[in-house]
C-alpha cells in the first residue's frame, strides 16, 4: 500500500482526534496491519480503567468512550500480537494503531473457508473446518494430493489393517457400514471430481478444506456422509503483477528391506519338507492326471527314493539349499530404490479487468519394481470482467499420464500347489536364467510333446521382459463460469463443469512370454504325429478402455449485505448433474507389431487342454459396460450476524437421482443443517485479557451417504455370447429392492474457538454426536424367492468424539518457534446391523470379524487364552468355562459369552504434532503422528499354511518342542497332520493381539530462502532450496516386540527429497 492508500485512513482519523477533558469522551482512530498497512477490521479495543469495548468496522475505523486519563487502550485480534497504546493528557493527534501479524498464525486470521459452493470468513464460520495452507501443505513432498493430507488434517485419519479400507482416509471416523463407499467427497474447484485422483498435481493447490460437521458439509447433501475435502487451484488477483514460478524436486525412495518379513529360515522350511516326504505327504500327487509340481527339495528326496542319486549325494544338494534365501535373489532383480522426480512452471498475471494462471506441471516417477509413471498437466484459467456487472470465467486442466508396470513383487510368484520356496533360486553362478516349476512338475514339463511343443517352463528372472502393460489416462476438467452482478449486494452466477477421463489400458504378452507359451501349449493337438495350434503362436494383445463423462450445470444466486449492526449472506441454487461410465476390452491373437497384423481365433468351439484333457473354449475376453447416474438438486444457505457477534446460519438441500425411483419420498432426500456462534468476547462485559477471544459455536444437521452401485428397481446386464446356443445371456444384477433409500448421517458438533494474549496460544475444540441412521445391510430372504439374501437400509450406528486443533507461538524474536497439535478422540458403535445378532463366536473372530450391536464398527474379540498344553504344545482355550483343546466345538459352536472383547481395531484417539523453528533465512519444520486406543493381531506360524503352501512364519524357532518349553514360549508345537481348526484358534487367540499405540516420526523438512530485496544480486525475487525426508519411522510403540501396529509386513520405504521453488 502506497502513501495514496494511507490518505483516507489520515482523513479520518484527523475527524476523530483524541479529546479529553473536560468535555472530551472518547478517543478514535484506525486499525491496520503492520504487513500490508490494510485496515482490519473486528478488532477488539478496551479501556483498561473502564474495561468497556469498542470494535473496529470494515474500514478499520473506531471510537470508543473514555472517562479520565492517564488511561491505556488494549488492542486485540487473532493472528496479530496485542497493542498496549497509554492515554495521557499531552496525547493529541491521530491514531493510527499498527498491528503486527504473528507469524504463521496471519493465515487463520485472514483465511478464508472454501465450501465448494461458497467461501466463507473463519472467524464467522458456524461449523467445524479444518484448513491446511498452502505452506503446510508444501510441508511435504510427493505425487498425490491425499498422500500430504493424513498428516497433517485435523480429525483425519488413515485406514490400516482392514481390507479394503487399507489406505482410505476417513473424516471423523466411520460412518457407513458398507467399506466400498466409506470415502469423502472429493469436490475440486466447487464440482465433485469423477476421475483420477492421481490426476491432480500438487502444485496447482492453494490451500485445502475439509468439512467435519453437518453445518460445514450440509450443503453438498447426499454425497457429503463421510466427509468433503475441498481443493482450491491456485488463482490470480486482479491487478496483480506478472509472476512467474518454477519449482522442482527429486526425491530418492529407499529399497524395501525384503528381511524385515517374518519368513521361517530356509533350513528350518527344508527340515519340515524332509518330514512330510517321510509321512508320504503329497505322495497322490504323482499320480494325479494334471502332474503338479513338486519343490526342488522333494524332487530330490524322490531321486534318491527311486535309487536315481545316492543319499550322501541328495543331503549335498539339499544342504547346498540351505544357504540359499530368495529374498536376496528378489531385492537383486525385482527391487530397486525409487526415484521421483517433479517439475513446475506457472505464470499469473492481473489487469484491472482479467485475471490469467497458466501452469504446466511434470513428473517422472520409476517406483521400487522399475515400473514407471509419467505425467504431464497443463491448466489455463482466465477471469474477464466482461462490464461492471458481468464477469467471465474458464478454467481448463488436462492430465495425461503413462503408467508401466514393473516387475513381480515378493509373493506374488505363487505355484499352484505351494508357495515359491525361500531357497528358490533364480540364476545360477554364471548369471542364466534358472526355470521354477510352477504348475506341471520337473521332468515331465521338461519333455512333454517330445520337442514339438513350444518350451513350457517358466524363467522369472526374465519373464517380465516379455510383457508390456501400459496404462494411459486423459482426463480433461473444463469449468466455465459467468457471474451477472445487478447490485452490489446481489449476483447470479452459472458455472458448468464437463470432465471426460479415458483410461486406455495395453496388456501386450510377446510370443516367448510364459503366458503366451503356456496358452499356445494348452490348447496345442497332436493330429497324424503333427502339432495343430488352435491358439496361434506370436504375441496376444490385450486391449481395454474406461471413459468418464461427468456434466455438472449450476445456477446460483448470492446475495452478500451488510449495514449498520447486520450482515446476511445467503445462496439459493440448483444443480443438474449426470456420470456416463462405459468400458470395453477385447483379445488380440498372434498379434505382430512390426506390421500390425493378427490371426482370428475358433471361439466357436471347445477343445481338449493337452495336459488335461477337458475340453475348454479359448478364452475371448470382450466385455461391454455402461452405466448412467443422474442427480438433481436445490440447495439453499444463508447466514445472519449482528454485531459482529452473534451469527446464525442455515442450508439445507434435496437430491433426486435415478437410483431410487420406485417412491417419490426415497426418490428425493430432504437433508439440511442449523447453526450458530456467539463471540462471547466482543460483549462489554468480557474482560478476560488473557483470552481475548473467544467463540462458541453449536450447530445440527443431515447429510446423507449413497452406493452407486445399488439401485431400487430390477436391473440386468448382459454378460456375452453362450458358446453352445451362440445367443447372448444376461445376468440380474440387482433385485427389486423397492425402499431402497438414502443412508443418513445426523451430527450435533458444539465448538469452541479461542485466543490467548499476543495470540501466543490459538485453536478450537469441537466435541460432536453422530447418529448414523437407514445404512445399507444384508438382509436374508426367504430362500423360495431364490435369493438368500438382500440389501436393506436397517443399519444403525453411533459415535462421538472430539477435534482438538491447538496453534502455539513459543519463541518470537530472531528465533521464532510455532507448535500445532490437531488431536482427536472417535468411537462408533454398532446400534443395529438389520439382523438378529450371531450368538457364534467364529462369527466376530474369523476374517474381518461381523457388527455386533453394542461393540464398535471394527471391535476386536479373540479367544481367551490358557497357554499350551503340558503334554504337547498344543494351545487351550476355555469351553463353557473350562480349559479345552476341542477347537472344532469352539469354533463351531463357541459362543460370543466365550470371547474376550479386547478393544477396537481402530485407533480411538490420533493426530500429530508439528513444529516450526525460523532463524534469519532458515526454516526447520517437522511432524510427529500418533495412534492410540486401539489393537491389533499380529501374524504368527500357521502350521496348516506350512504345510499346505510351504510358507511359514520365523514364529517356528520359537514353538514348543518339549515338556516344560511351555513356560517360555506361547508358540503351539508343529502337529501332523496338522488340524486347521487348531490353527484358527491359535490365529484368532488374545495372545496374539497387542496394543497398536505408537508414535512415528513422519517427516522433517529444512529450508533456506534468499529474497532480492535483502540480496541485490539475486536474479529472482525469492529462492527457496528445501531438503525433505519423510517415513522416517516409529519412536515408540507399546508393543515389545518391535512390530509396526500399521503395517504388518514392509513399513513404508523411507524418502529423501530435495528441492527448490524460484519466484520472479
Amino acid at each position: 500500500m502506497n502513501y495514496k492508500d494511507v490518505l483516507p485512513i489520515a482523513f479520518f482519523s484527523l475527524l476523530t482526534m483524541v479529546a479529553y477533558p473536560q468535555n472530551g469522551r472518547t478517543a478514535g482512530g484506525t486499525v491496520i496491519s503492520q504487513s500490508d498497512h490494510a485496515p482490519l477490521e473486528g478488532v477488539t479495543i478496551q479501556s483498561k480503567l473502564l474495561h468497556n469495548k469498542s470494535f473496529t468496522d470494515k474500514n478499520g475505523h473506531f471510537t470508543i468512550r473514555i472517562n479520565v486519563v492517564p488511561d491505556t487502550l488494549v488492542f486485540s485480534f487473532v493472528g496479530f500480537e496485542t497493542e498496549r497504546v497509554p492515554l495521557s493528557k499531552a496525547t493529541t493527534g491521530t491514531l493510527i494503531i499498527s498491528l503486527k501479524p504473528t507469524s504463521v498464525f496471519l493465515d487463520e486470521a485472514e483465511v478464508r473457508l472454501n465450501t465448494g459452493i461458497s467461501s466463507i470468513s473463519k472467524l464467522q464460520a458456524t461449523g467445524s473446518f479444518s484448513h491446511i495452507s498452502n505452506k503446510l501443505f508444501n510441508e511435504q513432498v510427493g505425487t498425490n494430493v491425499l498422500d500430504r493430507l493424513k498428516y497433517i488434517s485435523n480429525g483425519v485419519v488413515e485406514v490400516t489393517r482392514q481390507g479394503v479400507l487399507n489406505g482410505q482416509i476417513l473424516i471423523r471416523g466411520f460412518s457407513t457400514f458398507s467399506q466400498s463407499i466409506q470415502k469423502p467427497l472429493i469436490i475440486l474447484d466447487n464440482f465433485e471430481y469423477q476421475g483420477d485422483l492421481n490426476n491432480i498435481n500438487p502444485n496447482e493447490v492453494s490451500d485445502v478444506t475439509i468439512l467435519k460437521d453437518a453445518a460445514a458439509s450440509a450443503i453438498w447433501g447426499a454425497k457429503a456422509g463421510n466427509g468433503v475435502i475441498v481443493i482450491t487451484t491456485k488463482k490470480a488477483r486482479l491487478r496483480q503483477k506478472p509472476t512467474i514460478a518454477f519449482s522442482s524436486n527429486v526425491s530418492f525412495v529407499e529399497k524395501p528391506d525384503l528381511f524385515q518379513l517374518k519368513s521361517m529360515s530356509t533350513s528350518d522350511l527344508i527340515d519340515v519338507e524332509q518330514y512330510l516326504f517321510s509321512q508320504k505327504y503329497r505322495f497322490a500327487d504323482t499320480a494325479r492326471f494334471n502332474h503338479p509340481a513338486f519343490t526342488p527339495v522333494y524332487e530330490i528326496l524322490f531321486d534318491r527314493l527311486k535309487g536315481k542319486i545316492s543319499e550322501e549325494t541328495a543331503n549335498s544338494q539339499i544342504d547346498e539349499l540351505r544357504n540359499i534365501d530368495a529374498r536376496k535373489a528378489y531385492e537383486d532383480i525385482f527391487y530397486r530404490g525409487a526415484l521421483n522426480q517433479q517439475y513446475a512452471l506457472s505464470f499469473q498475471a492481473g489487469s484491472d479487468k482479467s485475471t490469467l494462471v497458466a501452469s504446466a506441471g511434470i513428473d517422472r516417477n520409476t517406483d521400487e519394481h522399475y515400473g514407471t509413471y509419467h505425467r504431464l498437466n497443463l491448466r489455463i484459467a482466465n477471469t474477464y470482467q466482461v462490464s461492471r456487472k458481468i464477469a467471465a470465467s474458464a478454467d481448463v486442466l488436462y492430465t495425461h499420464s503413462n503408467s508401466t508396470q514393473g516387475r513381480p513383487s515378493y509373493g506374488t510368484i505363487r505355484p499352484a500347489s505351494f508357495d515359491l520356496p525361500l531357497y528358490t533360486r533364480f540364476r545360477d553362478d554364471a548369471g542364466t536364467d534358472l526355470p521354477a516349476y510352477i504348475y506341471y512338475r520337473q521332468g515331465y514339463i521338461d519333455t512333454i510333446g517330445a520337442g514339438k511343443l513350444l518350451d513350457w517352463r517358466y524363467f522369472p528372472s526374465n519373464d517380465f521382459n516379455n510383457l508390456d502393460a501400459i496404462s494411459i489416462v486423459k482426463d480433461l476438467h473444463a469449468v466455465a463460469g459467468l457471474t451477472y452482478k445487478p447490485l452490489p449486494w446481489l449476483n447470479l452466477d452459472i458455472k458448468y463443469r464437463h470432465e471426460l477421463q479415458q483410461v486406455d489400458g495395453n496388456n501386450h504378452y510377446g510370443e516367448e512370454s510364459y503366458f503366451v507359451r503356456d496358452l499356445v501349449n494348452g490348447y496345442s493337438q497332436l493330429v497324424n504325429g503333427n502339432i495343430m495350434t488352435p491358439v496361434p503362436q506370436g504375441d496376444i494383445l490385450d486391449l481395454n478402455n474406461h471413459q468418464i463423462t461427468a456434466k455438472n450445470l449450476r445456477g446460483q444466486l448470492n446475495i452478500a449485505k451488510t449495514w449498520v449492526n447486520h450482515d446476511v449472506t445467503a445462496l439459493l441454487g440448483t444443480e443438474s448433474s449426470e456420470t456416463i461410465s462405459s468400458s470395453n476390452s477385447y483379445r488380440t491373437y498372434g498379434y505382430d507389431p512390426a506390421i500390425l497384423t493378427y490371426k482370428n481365433v475358433d471361439f466357436a468351439n471347445n477343445y481338449p487342454h493337452y495336459i488335461l484333457g477337458s475340453r475348454i473354449y479359448i478364452p475371448d475376453n470382450r466385455n461391454f459396460i455402461r452405466t448412467n447416474t443422474r442427480f438433481l438438486s436445490f440447495y439453499g444457505n444463508g447466514a445472519y450476524t449482528f454485531r459482529k457477534k452473534y451469527t446464525l446460519s442455515m442450508s439445507a438441500r434435496r437430491d433426486a437421482s435415478n437410483l431410487f425411483g420406485v417412491k417419490t419420498n426415497d426418490k428425493w432426500k430432504p437433508l439440511w443443517s442449523l447453526g450458530g456462534s456467539y463471540d462471547i468476547s466482543k460483549e462489554p462485559f468480557y474482560h478476560v485479557l488473557l483470552i481475548p477471544y473467544l467463540k462458541i459455536r453449536l450447530s445440527y444437521g443431515k447429510q446423507g451417504n449413497i452406493d452407486p452401485s445399488m439401485v431400487a428397481v430390477t436391473t440386468m446386464s448382459y454378460r456375452g455370447t453362450n458358446p453352445y446356443l451362440m445367443q447372448p445371456y444376461a445376468q440380474i444384477d440387482n433385485r427389486p429392492n423397492p425402499e431402497l433409500k438414502w443412508e443418513e448421517v445426523s451430527m450435533l458438533n458444539a465448538g469452541l474457538d479461542f485466543g490467548s494474549k499476543d495470540s501466543r496460544v490459538t485453536g478450537s475444540f469441537d466435541y460432536f454426536r453422530k447418529r448414523m441412521s437407514d445404512l445399507y445391510a444384508s438382509v436374508p430372504m426367504d430362500k423360495t424367492t431364490g435369493v438368500s439374501s438382500i440389501i436393506r437400509n436397517v443399519g444403525n450406528g453411533f459415535g462421538q468424539g472430539f477435534d482438538l486443533e491447538l496453534n502455539t507461538r513459543n519463541l518470537s524474536g530472531p528465533l521464532t518457534w510455532n507448535s500445532s497439535l490437531n488431536f482427536s478422540y472417535f468411537t462408533a458403535n454398532v446400534l443395529n446391523n438389520g439382523r438378529e445378532p450371531s450368538e457364534l463366536a467364529s462369527d466376530y473372530v474369523i476374517g474381518a470379524g461381523g457388527l455386533r450391536p453394542g461393540y464398535p464398527f471394527y471391535g476386536m474379540f479373540a479367544f481367551p487364552w490358557a497357554g499350551l498344553s503340558q503334554a504337547d504344545g498344543s494351545p487351550m482355550g476355555y469351553l463353557n468355562g473350562e480349559v479345552s483343546t476341542d477347537y472344532n466345538e469352539m469354533l463351531t459352536n463357541g459362543k460370543v459369552s466365550d470371547l474376550k472383547y479386547v478393544g477396537s481395531a481402530h485407533p480411538e484417539i490420533y493426530g500429530s504434532l508439528g513444529n516450526q523453528l525460523n532463524w534469519d533465512n532458515f526454516s526447520l519444520a517437522f511432524r510427529l503422528t500418533f495412534k492410540f486406543n486401539y489393537f491389533f493381531k499380529r501374524e504368527s506360524i500357521s502350521y496348516s499354511g506350512l504345510v499346505s503352501r510351504l510358507s511359514g512364519h520365523s514364529d517356528y524357532t520359537l514353538r514348543w518342542q518339549r515338556p516344560g518349553d511351555e513356560s517360555i514360549t506361547d508358540v503351539p508345537s508343529f502337529q501332523y497332520p496338522a488340524p486347521a481348526a487348531r490353527d484358527q484358534f491359535y490365529q484368532n487367540a488374545e495372545i496374539l493381539v497387542n496394543k497398536g499405540d505408537h508414535i512415528r516420526f513422519q517427516y522433517i523438512n529444512i529450508s533456506y530462502t534468499l529474497r532480492a530485496k535483502d540480496n541485490p544480486w539475486l536474479p529472482v525475487n525469492n529462492l527457496n532450496i528445501f531438503l525433505v525426508a519423510n517415513n522416517l519411522g516409529i519412536v515408540w510403540r507399546a508393543n515389545k516386540l518391535g512390530l509396526d501396529p500399521d503395517y504388518p509386513e514392509l513399513r513404508p520405504s523411507r524418502t529423501l527429497s530435495i528441492g527448490l521453488n524460484l519466484t520472479y
